[in-house]
């Protein structure tokens, strides 16, 4: 991810994420646009925004900002977020796995993928869980705002 300089994030890569719940694969592609996770300021001390869910909240972003609509498939908001849960609490190594190729090499360079070789979840539960309520309660206003901008 390369910041943008106005709190945006530029994916420098695609990100691959295999949905067991839908039966197919979502990307994320290069160039897209997203703002990761939007944890309030008074949250920031239990959930650091840049943590280990930020794969999930950059292809999330990216559903959003499509209106669900990729690759052939139109997903409701509601099934976005569970996208983003399943994603957060997808295991270490298929995390590893979706990575871009030259991440993965660059992480092997360096000896730190035996930190991705098990499968523990992603995202601690307690916080993939507060992160899914907080889009279930309050993502409406982010989706209801993108369908006005495309009509």
């Amino acid at each position: 991810m390369i910041p943008d300089g106005s709190g945006h994030w530029i994916s420098d890569g695609y990100l691959d994420f295999q949905s067991e719940r839908f039966g197919c694969v979502v990307s994320m592609h290069p160039f897209s646009l997203n703002n990761l996770s939007s944890v309030p300021w008074f949250l920031r001390k239990l959930i650091n925004p840049n943590g280990p869910h930020r794969p999930a909240a950059a292809l999330h972003d990216e559903l959003y900002e499509l209106r669900g609509v990729t690759q052939g498939r139109n997903f409701t908001r509601k099934e976005c977020d569970q996208l983003y849960l399943d994603a957060m609490l997808s295991d270490k190594l298929a995390y590893f796995d979706a990575l871009p190729k030259d991440a993965r090499e660059a992480i092997k360079h360096h000896g730190l993928n035996k930190n991705f070789t098990y499968r523990a979840e992603m995202t601690d539960r307690w916080v993939a869980y507060l992160l899914y309520a907080g889009v279930r309660v309050f993502g409406w206003v982010y989706w209801a705002r993108k369908i006005r901008n495309h009509h």
